[in-house]
Formats: structure tokens, sequence, C-alpha cells
């Protein structure tokens, strides 16, 4: 929400609505080491179904001091 006081830390990307940019997006995160929401879909169907994929990292993220 814009002005909200709240922080989540977290990063959106928006990838064009294709299977080949959103296979690039995906393998990038997972060389990245980063946990995926949906790793048994196919793009093309997450894409046919108009949904989100979500990538966490395993460790925690970034540790603030």
């Amino acid at each position: 929400m814009y002005g909200s006081p709240f922080v989540s830390y977290d990063y959106d990307f928006f990838v064009r609505p294709e299977a080949s940019h959103l296979d690039r997006a995906r393998t990038a995160f997972r060389v990245l080491g980063m946990c995926e929401s949906r790793p048994n879909e196919t793009s093309g169907n997450i894409i046919a179904a108009e949904a989100t994929v979500s990538f966490a990292d395993r460790w925690g993220g970034r540790q603030w001091t």
C-alpha cells in the first residue's frame, strides 16, 4: 500500500507474461538457491492460470544488524 508505515523488505519482480521469459527468471532464482512456490508447474501453465510464483530464501534472507 502506498504510503504505508509498514515495510516488508521484499522485492517484487514483474516478468513479461511469456513462458520463455518466466523460464529464465525461474532458472535465475533457482541458481541463487531460492525455494519456489510452484516447482512442479510449467511456466506456460502458470501464465495460462494467471497465477503468480513466489520465491523464498531458504536461509531467511538478509540478516539485519
